[in-house]
């Protein structure tokens, strides 16, 4: 009870009925969850301030399905409240133990997930070839910031000092490694063992821990691999993700942040992170290791015009995930359909990107006091031949310009592969972008339009069947075969649809493409080196 000297008591239950009251229109107003600051003075209630309350990964996605099961907010208000880190700390990895995993310490779920590996001790060993291209799990007193290196490399790491806030926590979670902080464990760095539940592990043998719950197990246990449809919450937002798709509902400043998550949700990739296989495999073990294919330099101010050509991004966009985005669905697509090893047959660099570095100042507005910027060229062609799915789409051409750094994370030619090469990914910057479908120059502000289209035929869409014909029909018709009349007119039409022959009934180049591979590269004498 809270009264004065000229007032009544006044009950408890009143003051809960009139918080309630406020609680309610406050969240009904900002349609959010809410933490609510109060005081009680002379009988009357105050609200003293409000804001969006602080919750977990898991915790914002149950409040936004839930509002959204509730009628209280839309599917598009959905994806704003929904980021890829929500998805990261609901998506880790998962222990399935074996009867030789024993818990041999514990200590702070510091961050989440599951990791097995062998144990590294040492900070200069960890850095050594020893334990290159090895999963390992780092142990440290205290992690400091000159390990943030070492432990983007582990699979996890262990403190024996520290607690949820430590240095070593804050790295894990920002890096999505699991950790355990302040375990109960001792490390003798001369002897290189660690000690822990009355045991004694040396350096290199296997161990497992868990983040989310905080433990240290010896042995190698069985990583489950984690998965949205596991997830009914997950699902649901899967499920509006495909609906707002497939409607045109997505709105253009959020395509590529919704085409993230639900790469996220489907494939468990981030697209910071994904490489696809048919670019990124090992080459040697399809081709031979030779001479990488000789580039022919620029001619002079060719990059630049280059440069003056595209359009510069602005930052109320999510043009770079759409960047991104685009090429990864690329590569998948022709992962799947082509295979590693044989990238040359469909992709390729249009230039030598070091030999695009512009140290002038240019028009383009470089962050800071930066004044390089590099440009990078990348076709995609006889996509319609490898894709079944991409009938009216043949080649794409995207040109993107972006912040040169001078720590070596640049955009570079590979070299390993004589048949053809691909393009080391360097910095994510991106400042400008042209992007071009079959010839035809995609305006800037319909990016996401086209992002959308491309991704729903991944997906969703089966162009073939939508129209009445077969893959085989089509390619008959194109190469001449016989055919009836009434099939004739319906192929006819089909054709011109898809952009595979011209009005006057001429075989375009994508149609083309869909015929031979080689054929459109023959007809429109593609070259490497721009600006020839």
């Amino acid at each position: 009870m809270v009264g004065d000297a000229n007032r009544q008591p006044c009950q408890e239950p009143a003051f809960l009925e009139d918080l309630m009251r406020m609680s309610n229109a406050l969240e009904a107003h900002f349609r959010d969850m809410c933490d609510i600051e109060f005081c009680i003075q002379h009988g009357s209630i105050y609200i003293l301030n409000c804001r969006a309350g602080k919750r977990t990964g898991r915790a914002a996605i149950r409040i936004a399905t839930d509002l959204l099961l509730e009628g209280v907010i839309t599917g598009v208000d959905l994806l704003e409240r929904i980021s890829l880190r929500h998805l990261q700390d609901v998506l880790r990895p998962t222990l399935e133990l074996g009867s030789q995993n024993d818990v041999i310490a514990k200590g702070l779920p510091a961050s989440a997930g599951a990791a097995t590996g062998v144990l590294v001790l040492n900070r200069d060993r960890a850095r050594s070839t020893d334990f290159a291209g090895k999963s390992y799990i780092y142990a440290v007193g205290a992690a400091s910031p000159e390990d943030a290196g070492i432990i983007a490399n582990s699979a996890g790491l262990i403190t024996s000092f520290g607690g949820m806030t430590s240095h070593g926590a804050v790295m894990c979670r920002g890096m999505a490694k699991p950790c355990v902080s302040g375990a109960n464990v001792a490390i003798d760095r001369t002897l290189k063992v660690l000690q822990a539940g009355g045991r004694s592990l040396a350096e290199g043998s296997d161990i497992t821990i868990d983040g989310t719950g905080g433990e240290v197990y010896s042995g190698r246990a069985n990583i489950r691999a984690p998965s949205a449809y596991a997830d009914e919450r997950l699902c649901l937002l899967l499920r509006v993700i495909d609906v707002l798709a497939i409607e045109g509902l997505i709105p253009q400043h959020r395509m590529g942040h919704a085409w993230q998550l639900r790469d996220m949700l489907v494939h468990n990739i981030v697209t910071d992170e994904c490489r696809p296989d048919v670019l990124t495999a090992n080459q040697t073990r399809h081709e031979p290791i030779g001479a990488p294919v000789a580039f022919s330099p620029l001619k002079k101010g060719a990059a630049a015009r280059l440069l003056a050509e595209m359009e510069q991004w602005h930052s109320a966009s999510d043009h770079r995930l759409i960047w991104e985005g685009l090429r990864i669905s690329l590569f998948r697509w022709l992962g799947r359909h082509v295979g590693v090893g044989r990238h040359y047959e469909c992709y390729r660099p249009l230039f030598d990107p070091e030999q695009t570095i512009i140290s002038e100042r240019t028009s383009v507005q470089v962050p800071g006091d930066e004044s390089r910027v590099q440009t990078i060229g990348e076709e995609f062609f006889n996509l319609n031949h490898y894709i079944p799915h991409c009938v009216e789409i043949s080649t794409i051409r995207i040109y993107a310009t972006v912040a040169y750094s001078e720590d070596g994370t640049h955009w570079r030619i590979d070299g390993t592969n004589p048949r053809g090469e691909k393009l080391r990914e360097g910095s994510k910057n991106l400042l400008a972008l042209k992007v071009i479908v079959n010839d035809a120059l995609v305006a800037l502000t319909d990016l996401p339009v086209l992002y959308n289209y491309i991704r729903k035929k991944e997906y969703f869409w089966g162009w073939y069947r939508g129209h009445g014909v077969t893959r085989h029909d089509i390619i008959h018709f194109l190469g001449g075969g016989d055919v009836t009349d009434s099939a004739r007119d319906h192929l006819t039409t089909a054709c011109r649809d898809a952009g595979l022959i011209s009005s006057s009934g001429e075989v375009t180049d994508v149609g083309y493409s869909l015929l031979n591979k080689t054929t459109v590269i023959a007809r429109r004498n593609v070259k490497i080196c721009a600006g020839e």
